[in-house]
């Protein structure tokens, strides 16, 4: 009986690790894959300041944005993705 109760216990113990792990890891992606108002990436290829080049997010999905993001005050994090190249040309503003 007490081999068996020691079975259970570490079989119990065991699953609610791996249940926190999965938790934790969840709730981890949710944090570093979000993308908040007001966040750039690109769409092609181009110049810093051609706003053609940037997509926007508006807190629902991402869109063609109408300015570039030469503002830091007003522009999330600003994302070149991979395979697109940006020309710097020109300051961006504080």
């Amino acid at each position: 009986m007490i081999y068996f109760t020691k079975h259970i216990y570490s079989f119990w113990a065991y699953t609610q690790k791996r249940i926190i792990l999965i938790m934790v890891s969840l709730l981890c992606s949710v944090f570093v894959f979000s993308q908040t108002t007001n966040d750039y990436r690109t769409n092609g290829d181009g110049d810093f300041d051609n706003a053609g080049i940037w997509q926007c997010y508006n807190s629902t999905t991402w869109v063609a944005a109408a300015t570039a993001p030469t503002n830091r005050s007003t522009a999330g994090t600003i994302t070149i993705r991979t395979g697109h190249t940006v020309n710097h040309c020109c300051p961006i503003k504080n």
